[in-house]
């Protein structure tokens, strides 16, 4: 049945709901575990002083994750396998080596798995490192007083070398019939 242009189908891929909707119980159960793994980021946001609004940081740096989320387009896999699974094994070792650098990084790019990137946008996943308290180690001996200034432009940086590299769509329009 045809519907009119003006009404929306309730179909339509919208949202950081529908990025959840179009995952498989794998790629959600490869989320949930690096996620649980990094779980100790928010002692750290609220305890260190120098990782403060850290969390700031790490919602500034999923832009790129939301919109993909927003734009998905049917046909296509909401994820690469390749960077979740890479996300996975990086939890894993960083859990077993007790390395909570390596559970960081291993949400970070199970994220930027779920964002599809492609190669010209690494730089975005690179800038993770803004919300991580390694970020506020280093910059506690380099930069003391501008960790927080510094750590939202690198990650509004990333979202904008993200932003700058998107992908044109596809040249393909369905023909309507």
């Amino acid at each position: 049945m045809n519907t009119p242009p003006g009404i929306a189908d309730p179909n339509t891929n919208r949202g950081l709901l529908a990025l959840f909707a179009r995952l498989r119980l794998a790629e959600a159960m490869v989320f949930a575990y690096c996620l649980w793994h990094a779980r100790d980021l928010l002692s750290a946001w609220q305890r260190s002083p120098h990782d403060r609004l850290g969390w700031l940081a790490l919602f500034i740096w999923l832009l790129p994750v939301l919109y993909r989320g927003r734009h998905l387009h049917r046909g296509l896999p909401a994820w690469s396998p390749l960077l979740l699974g890479l996300g996975l094994l990086l939890s894993f070792i960083g859990e077993m080596g007790s390395l909570n650098l390596l559970n960081h990084l291993g949400l970070a790019t199970a994220l930027a798995g779920l964002a599809r990137i492609t190669p010209r946008q690494l730089p975005w996943a690179a800038a993770a490192i803004s919300w991580m308290p390694l970020f506020g180690w280093v910059g506690s001996h380099w930069f003391p007083t501008m960790i927080l200034p510094v750590r939202l432009a690198l990650a509004t940086a990333g979202c904008g070398f993200f932003f700058l590299h998107i992908p044109p769509p596809s040249e393909v329009a369905s023909c309507p019939t």
